[in-house]
């Protein structure tokens, strides 16, 4: 079996890559960097080396796949994001026609159900208008990840404090990075048969804003206290550390939003993938690492 991923040795195609070698599949890691490309042969995958917006790069390294896991990331700090991810979709669509590749398992984010809030509903409409005609692609929805908690470490320094537009009893869901790679491995592995586009969400564990201040202080002893902000001062948060206006916008409705309860609402609709991660165990290993730096 051939895969070729996306995503470099990001948080969720590094730990891909291990599953899937570890099963003993032909695994080709794209990247922009040779020097990545060296750690991913070192790693036992084979690197190809070029770039995403390639589309005969792309189409030449897909040939006699039986896989591509398609990772686009929405780069916050750049203006139009959402043409440059959609341009991404669209040209790496392309390569998969022309490559005749009969399974692709899309990494797409909360929020992809509503247009208003979404950085990938408009490539899940891209999939689904040119892919059509594949025999088998899948959606994969994950919640808010455990390593978002990284964004924090400077106001609990700062201010013993997280800041967030989301009200203290709201329940939120969140997933590890690994729980995400092997939800993807197993539609690698397996393409589903029973619809035409699967879409799964993927979670690890649900948490409110007292849990996480349970959490933190058990991993680091500091009392923390989660802040509940406006929409109006998270955007000019987001603003005042350089994101765009309209990635800011995008961003506050989406915590906004979504995780104020349409995101669980979907999730009740279509179904989850559980991971065996808990945010308890992430708090005292990675995080606490993290913050030590």
């Amino acid at each position: 079996m051939k895969v070729v991923l996306f995503g470099s040795r990001g948080n969720v195609t590094k730990p891909l890559t291990q599953i899937l070698l570890s099963k003993g599949v032909d695994t080709t890691v794209i990247t922009r960097s040779a020097e990545n490309g060296k750690a991913i042969e070192t790693d036992g995958a084979k690197a190809a080396v070029g770039s995403t917006e390639d589309v005969e790069f792309l189409t030449k390294t897909f040939q006699g796949a039986d896989a591509v896991f398609i990772l686009v990331p929405a780069n916050l700090f750049l203006p139009n994001t959402l043409e440059n991810m959609a341009s991404v979709c669209t040209k790496a669509c392309d390569a998969i026609l022309s490559a005749g590749v009969p399974n692709v398992v899309y990494l797409s984010s909360v929020g992809a159900f509503n247009p208003k809030i979404g950085f990938h509903y408009q490539n899940e409409q891209i999939l689904k208008r040119k892919l059509s005609g594949v025999p088998s692609v899948s959606l994969v929805r994950p919640t808010g990840f455990f390593t978002n908690f990284y964004h924090n470490i400077g106001t609990i320094k700062k201010d013993n404090a997280v800041y967030f537009n989301v009200e203290r009893e709201t329940v939120e869901s969140y997933v590890h990075p690994a729980d995400i790679a092997q939800a993807c491995a197993d539609l690698i592995l397996t393409p589903p048969t029973d619809e035409k586009f699967k879409m799964i969400y993927v979670e690890s564990d649900h948490a409110k804003a007292a849990d996480i201040e349970k959490m933190i202080h058990d991993a680091l002893n500091i009392d923390v206290k989660w802040v509940t902000v406006s929409d109006e001062a998270a955007l000019q948060g987001a603003t005042s550390i350089g994101l765009p206006k309209e990635n800011a916008e995008l961003l506050t409705n989406l915590y906004s939003k979504v995780y104020q309860g349409e995101m669980l609402d979907d999730i009740k609709k279509h179904g989850s993938v559980i991971g065996t991660h808990k945010l308890a165990d992430f708090f005292k290993t990675d995080f606490a690492a993290q913050f030590s730096k």
